[in-house]
């Protein structure tokens, strides 16, 4: 049997006990936890897929978002001309702060 201490619930896990049905004489096996505890993790669980759902949920618009900008940017013919145009524009203006001094 293993037992975890997780945040505020105490959980066993493979805990337990057999018990015989007095109806039918059948034994069935009986969680230790009750419906208080049981109803607490349940919760937790809930709340962390929750978060996870979220997480995954931000990392997938994050990369649809990179993907169409990246194809926006490849639509663009003349950005390799624009970006040669800055180059030349930042050089002139290196070389005459470089003059003036």
């Amino acid at each position: 049997m293993e037992s975890r201490i997780r945040g505020d619930v105490y959980v066993r896990f493979g805990g337990g006990f057999l018990e015989t049905c007095r109806s039918n004489m059948v034994r069935r096996w009986v969680s230790i936890l009750h419906s208080g505890e049981r109803a607490k993790l349940l919760n937790r669980i809930v709340s962390e897929m929750t978060i996870q759902r979220g997480v995954a949920y931000g990392m997938y618009r994050a990369m649809f978002w990179a993907k169409q900008r990246g194809i926006l940017q490849s639509l663009n013919p003349y950005a390799g001309f624009i970006n040669i145009d800055t180059r030349i524009a930042d050089d002139i203006i290196r070389n005459a702060k470089y003059l003036k001094q």
